[in-house]
């Protein structure tokens, strides 16, 4: 989901290409957009987690990421191909919730199956891991597919394939990242 995340570094080259906006009207909209939408978001994902998992659900943290996840995937998906940059703009706003979801969460649901002992090391490489990915794969693909296939022009439809190719194959693996997770929750339980 980094992937997705980091691509939109070329949010504003697409804001400029594609609907005409200037960089700094760019930046001052959706510095307040995500300014409004991304601690809201978080700060609700992790009062709707501990009521979930108070609740019983005790894969709360993991169901989150992955709702947020679908949504992220799906904005990523539609926001550049919207036909005003307030259209878009509006569905990046929506993104911005998904990511924020899964960045709230995300990390609790791997700290969940973590032995307390390592901890500290898993967080380390998990935030390494996701960063490199993220920062290697997303900005990269948006490049290779504008130099490659779509040309200059076709920003917007680089943007709209990388959360497509890269979002589809996390979303499938659910039903499977579940039931792995439940087991691994399980036995962390178990050996607790």
């Amino acid at each position: 989901m980094t992937t997705v995340a980091y691509s939109q570094g070329w949010s504003a080259a697409l804001f400029m290409r594609t609907w005409g906006w200037e960089a700094s009207t760019f930046a001052l909209v959706n510095g307040i957009v995500l300014l409004a939408v991304g601690p809201a978001t978080v700060n609700l994902a992790g009062w709707w987690c501990d009521r979930w998992y108070a609740g019983g659900t005790k894969d709360a943290a993991l169901r989150i990421a992955i709702i947020g996840a679908f949504i992220m995937v799906i904005t990523g998906i539609i926001a550049p191909l919207m036909p005003t940059g307030e259209a878009a703009m509006a569905m990046f706003g929506v993104n911005a919730v998904g990511l924020a979801m899964v960045t709230a969460t995300g990390v609790t649901a791997l700290l969940n199956m973590t032995p307390g002992e390592i901890r500290a090391q898993i967080v380390a490489f998990y935030y390494m891991a996701i960063s490199l990915a993220g920062l290697l794969l997303g900005p990269t693909t948006i490049g290779i597919l504008n130099d490659q296939v779509f040309g200059e022009l076709g920003l917007k439809y680089s943007m709209a394939l990388l959360p497509f190719v890269y979002g589809l194959p996390v979303l499938l693996l659910v039903p499977v990242t579940l039931r792995l997770y439940t087991r691994a929750c399980a036995e962390m339980r178990a050996d607790g």
